[in-house]
């Protein structure tokens, strides 16, 4: 709605780059979907486009190579959402790469969960939703779990729209998502889980091994405990990455998830539910490249593989 100028804006910066009228390779342009938990059917196109001539670099941008946006990985809550998801797709692949399943039992594995779970959703009017308030400035559940919607009213000089009121989801705690990973064949393999959640525009998507909100809460035994939690949790050594990140601030207030990749040595004597597979690295870029990731996933992947790179590069 910002770039078509819907709410009679200004004209987005830098857009007909990626409208295909001006002389620009495109590199990457892939629907990718948003947050299924929190978001009904919502993707967002994913673009990167190469150019060659020379642009007017405005105040608020700058140009930056891939060695420092990875450094920049290391400040929690620097790097935002949308950001991560479209860098996801420059994360370079390893040279070798053997992977425990094929591309192909991956693809049956996935075909099985969506064959096996079913998905209905109906939209229904706030009055008739249980066990939920709304306020003057909120709508909250009874318990204080979950999340809250809150109105906001908000002034930016710098968008398209200089003032506006709109809603944003509000977490009660800090979430987690997060990746176990193995050397299998010599190869970093990322425990990964088809998810079904109320909002996927399929049933099911690939995501990274847990993500979860209030984790300390879970831990705790004050609500279900996901799977693997605790692997987590107890980890002290063998942490590939351990990072704060927020999520999209242009719908979600002040809202932060704990990205963690924590390598295991044991992994044959670990329980595998159904919806668990073991996927290479090369792989997990291959299909999120492809839109079968969900965004957690391909921010985790950011996060790590641009933070490896730059870590590599510095030899």
């Amino acid at each position: 709605s910002n770039y078509k100028r819907a709410h009679d804006g200004k004209k987005t910066t830098y857009l007909e780059h990626f409208l295909g009228k001006l002389d620009s390779v495109v590199i990457f342009d892939q629907l990718q979907t948003e947050q299924g938990g929190r978001f009904y059917k919502k993707r967002n196109r994913n673009m990167l486009v190469e150019i060659e001539e020379d642009v007017d670099v405005h105040e608020d941008h700058r140009w930056m190579n891939l060695h420092e946006i990875g450094a920049l990985f290391h400040i929690d809550n620097f790097v935002n959402m949308d950001s991560r998801s479209v860098l996801c797709c420059v994360v370079k692949r390893k040279e070798i790469d053997d992977p425990m399943n094929t591309t192909d039992e991956i693809l049956n594995w996935i075909t099985k969960l969506m064959v096996k779970y079913t998905l209905t959703v109906e939209l229904v009017g706030l009055k008739y939703i249980k066990d939920w308030i709304t306020g003057e400035y909120e709508i909250r559940h009874i318990s204080d779990s979950y999340f809250r919607v809150n109105a906001v009213k908000v002034e930016a000089s710098t968008r398209e729209v200089a003032r506006w009121c709109q809603p944003m989801n509000k977490s009660i705690e800090e979430g987690l998502i997060g990746f176990l990973t193995a050397d299998i064949n010599d190869t970093l393999h990322f425990l990964v889980r088809g998810i079904v959640e109320v909002g996927n525009i399929d049933i099911l998507h690939m995501a990274p091994t847990i993500q979860c909100s209030m984790y300390n809460k879970r831990f705790n035994g004050q609500y279900r405990c996901p799977p693997y939690l605790d692997i987590f949790l107890n980890a002290s050594s063998d942490i590939l990455c351990d990072q704060i990140q927020s999520e999209e601030g242009g719908r979600f207030y002040h809202c932060q998830n704990r990205h963690m990749i924590v390598k295991i040595d044991d992994y044959k004597n670990l329980a595998l539910r159904d919806d668990y597979m073991w996927v290479s690295f090369n792989q997990v870029l291959n299909f999120t490249r492809y839109g079968y990731f969900n965004i957690e996933g391909r921010s985790l992947m950011s996060c790590f593989g641009l933070t490896n790179q730059m870590a590599a590069s510095n030899g």
